[in-house]
């Protein structure tokens, strides 16, 4: 079957806009952030991060989603394309719909998409419809006070290994081969695929953050983590940080926009997102 995936890159310009504000809004020195979690982040690293100079690595990255207790997804903004793949069986896929003999699939909020396999489409679904699109899913609790008034941060670190089990077994799931995932994935050469699954490199956010589109799942059904406790005086000041941090994470705001952009061209009822 003829397939079309919503498959995003990473948007590695509005990751440094909203870091970047985040500081900005939270009074933050680049130092609050220089060490913090398993991996070492210098003054140079976090300034390079706001500047979209460097996108911090998947441990770096999940320190800085947990010191602002957020999920990997609502910190993540995407740049989707639609990726063509021939699939044997698309039972396990957020199908949406069809035009004529060719599929498409869309991450959802609330689930695959039901019974929509045999659904007509007038047109292709728009891009930039879902370019605010973002799982939701609780995050633990991370931090908690101790009785000399200092925060226990748990920073988590992946766990190669365990991860790569997890997500093997759930390809298997859906039937996925390694050619079609090195077509996903946006590999030239299956050999990334492989070493993928030999352990000789582990999967990377960007592979995990595409992954999660294609399978839809959240990130964080997609790893292994080990927490690592820190003691240490509060980064921020609690009142200002309480003050704003609804505002920062709540991307159902964005969406709202993008569907009043597009509330002309589209009704309500064709797109199944929460906004």
């Amino acid at each position: 079957m003829k397939v079309k995936f919503l498959v995003p890159d990473i948007n590695t310009k509005q990751f440094a806009k909203d870091f970047s504000w985040l500081l900005h809004c939270l009074k933050l020195e680049l130092k609050s952030l220089s060490n913090i979690g398993t991996e070492e982040n210098s003054e140079s690293l976090v300034f390079q991060y706001k500047k979209n100079k460097k996108f911090p690595s998947i441990n770096r990255f999940l320190s800085i989603c947990s010191f602002f207790h957020s999920s990997p997804d609502s910190f993540l903004s995407a740049k989707p394309n639609w990726i063509e793949c021939d699939v044997d069986d698309i039972s396990k896929f957020s199908v949406y719909g069809k035009i004529r003999d060719t599929y498409y699939v869309i991450p959802n909020n609330d689930g695959p998409y039901q019974n929509r396999e045999n659904h007509e489409l007038t047109e292709e679904p728009d891009i930039e419809f879902f370019t605010g699109f973002h799982f939701y899913k609780d995050t633990d609790k991370n931090q908690e006070k101790n009785e000399e008034g200092k925060y226990i941060y748990r920073f988590p670190s992946i766990n190669d290994n365990k991860t790569a089990d997890l997500i093997e077994n759930i390809l298997a799931e859906y039937k996925l081969t390694i050619k079609q995932l090195s077509t996903l994935l946006k590999y030239k050469q299956p050999v990334s695929i492989y070493s993928r699954f030999k352990r000789t490199k582990p999967w990377t956010l960007d592979n995990i953050y595409k992954l999660s589109w294609v399978l839809n799942k959240p990130i964080q059904d997609l790893i292994v983590v080990e927490n690592q406790e820190e003691t240490c005086e509060s980064h921020f000041e609690p009142v200002f940080f309480l003050e704003h941090y609804p505002i920062c994470y709540d991307r159902r705001i964005e969406m709202e926009k993008v569907y009043q952009r597009l509330s002309k061209k589209f009704k309500k009822n064709d797109y199944n997102v929460d906004v």
